[in-house]
């Protein structure tokens, strides 16, 4: 059987902005031609650390479309944080294309 291949994250852009009360804002572009579903989302600090930010579904991302969200970090992201999460069907969590973070 042909290894199922990892959702394309070439037209995904992600960045992190700042919200309200010291919080920050998720924002995801997709500039892709399928929709996307982010999972899962979490931290992973340089030591090995983890820090589930969503335990299920964050939401869905249209084609041509951008979403944001409040996520529970402190703005700006930590220089060791990344901020990874599962893209559609994918088994495994992967790191968001961040884009424009200030560090």
């Amino acid at each position: 059987t042909p290894a199922i291949q990892p959702t394309n994250l070439s037209q995904v852009q992600a960045q992190l902005v700042a919200g309200k009360n010291g919080q920050s804002v998720l924002q995801v572009k997709n500039e892709g031609s399928g929709h996307l579903r982010i999972s899962h989302l979490s931290t992973l600090k340089s030591d090995g650390s983890k820090h589930s930010l969503s335990g299920g579904l964050l939401g869905y991302v249209l084609a041509g479309q951008q979403m944001s969200w409040p996520v529970n970090l402190s703005y700006p992201l930590p220089a060791d944080v990344t901020l990874k999460a599962r893209f559609n069907d994918d088994k495994e969590s992967r790191a968001l294309p961040l884009a424009n973070t200030i560090r």
